[in-house]
Parts: C-alpha cells; sequence; structure tokens
C-alpha cells in the first residue's frame, strides 16, 4: 500500500496531538521513520475493520496512556519514539481494534416458569414454620 506525503503528514499531527503536544514540521528522519512504520503496517490493508489510520494511533496511544497510568507498563509516549517500535504499535493496534469490534447480540432465551403442583405449595404460616424448624437443626436443637 502506498502512502502520500499528506497521509504521513497527517498521521504525524494525529500522533503528536495524542501525545498531548503541538505537531512538529517533520524532519527527514522523522519521515523515513513513518515509511518504516508504514511498512509494517502493511499487512493490515486486509484487517476486517481496514487499513491503519488516525484513529488507530488516538485509539493506541490512549491505551498505552491507560497503562502507563495503572502501573501496568512505563511506555515511552514521545512521538519520535513511538514510530521506531512498529511491531509493538501493530500489536497494541490488533488489541485495540479486538475490543472496539462489536460483539454479538445474544438473545435471552426463554425459559418456562417453573410449575410447582399445587399439594407441594406451603402457605405462609408453614414456610415460617420450616424456616424455624431449620434454624432449631442449624443451632444445635436449643429452642
Amino acid at each position: 500500500m502506498s502512502f502520500s506525503q499528506d497521509q504521513i503528514a497527517a498521521f504525524h499531527k494525529a500522533l503528536h496531538e495524542a501525545c498531548n503536544l503541538p505537531a512538529l514540521r517533520m524532519s527527514m528522519s522523522d519521515e523515513r521513520s513513518w515509511w518504516d512504520f508504514l511498512r509494517e503496517m502493511d499487512p493490515l490493508v486486509d484487517h476486517p475493520m481496514g487499513a491503519f489510520s488516525t484513529t488507530d494511533i488516538v485509539q493506541v496511544l490512549r491505551h498505552m496512556q491507560w497503562e502507563v497510568r495503572e502501573g501496568k507498563a512505563s511506555w515511552a509516549l514521545r512521538p519520535t519514539h513511538i514510530p521506531r517500535n512498529p511491531e509493538t504499535f501493530r500489536d497494541l493496534m490488533l488489541i485495540t481494534r479486538q475490543k472496539r469490534t462489536p460483539q454479538k447480540v445474544r438473545k435471552p432465551v426463554a425459559t418456562a416458569p417453573i410449575q410447582v403442583p399445587e399439594d407441594d405449595r406451603l402457605t405462609a404460616e408453614e414456610s415460617l414454620e420450616s424456616l424455624a424448624r431449620m434454624k432449631r437443626q442449624i443451632n444445635g436443637g436449643a429452642a
């Protein structure tokens, strides 16, 4: 998949904004690291949720920030560092996409109410008596 300079600039800007930083102009080093990064993202073209996009950047950065806050990871959340680890980013992107995938709606299975025969039904007094008996048995027979 080929990306245009405008798309790479949009990815660069989205990454900086997701890190709560102003989007600086790309250097040649940044541009090269983006090309390498996007080469790793190429196989995702066939993914059901589509190719790599700026939404993925925002979602993964939110996930990384959450892991840092929770103490589960210590990510280097610097815009210059993130594109240099495309394999890790791709794995996290697949995790966040899995969380966003809509689950199948399960309809509750209707169950018929249990029918108790009239003979087996207890009156309120009988049920209180049976509870009192069970309580006495549990407490060792002391009444």
